[in-house]
């Protein structure tokens, strides 16, 4: 038989679960927003997706994801904020070493970067958001590289 006090504490379970489920955070939109990006840059079959990756970031923070690059080909490295949480996201393209070769820091939150790579070895993709939505700590992006045919 159940007492006032355990439907009472079944009941605040119930709600906490819920609370908790609503403010889970999703990587739905990025990944739709992903979706959207690959369709364009495959659209005209110029370029070859290397890389999708999701991941999320901190407020203040950077996430840095390093990929195999071959000497003398082009390549295009596109970011995307999930637009509920970050609002800006910015893009930096470095060498092994630490030398920027390239960046999009504008105010959108989709950062497009093309480049030719010098180099063949490991290259840095870092991605920071500028701006993010009030009180909020962290949030997912999304990073697309593909090779550019010539």
């Amino acid at each position: 038989m159940h007492t006032p006090l355990r439907l009472a504490l079944l009941a605040l379970c119930l709600f906490a679960l819920k609370v908790a489920a609503s403010a889970q955070v999703s990587t739905k939109r990025v990944r739709e927003l992903i979706d959207l990006v690959t369709d364009k840059v495959e659209e005209g079959e110029t370029d070859q997706v290397l890389l999708i990756t999701i991941d999320y970031v901190r407020r203040e923070g950077s996430s840095t994801q390093t990929y195999y690059l071959s000497a003398g080909d082009r390549y295009r490295a596109v970011a995307v904020g999930d637009n509920n949480r970050i609002k800006d996201i910015d893009l930096y393209v470095l060498t092994e070493g630490g030398t920027e070769l390239t960046k999009d820091s504008d105010e959108k939150n989709i950062a497009a970067c093309s480049f030719r790579a010098n180099s063949s070895g490991p290259y840095r993709f870092k991605v920071k958001p500028y701006k993010m939505a009030e009180d909020i700590k962290d949030g997912f992006f999304g990073l697309v590289i593909s090779r550019i045919r010539d």
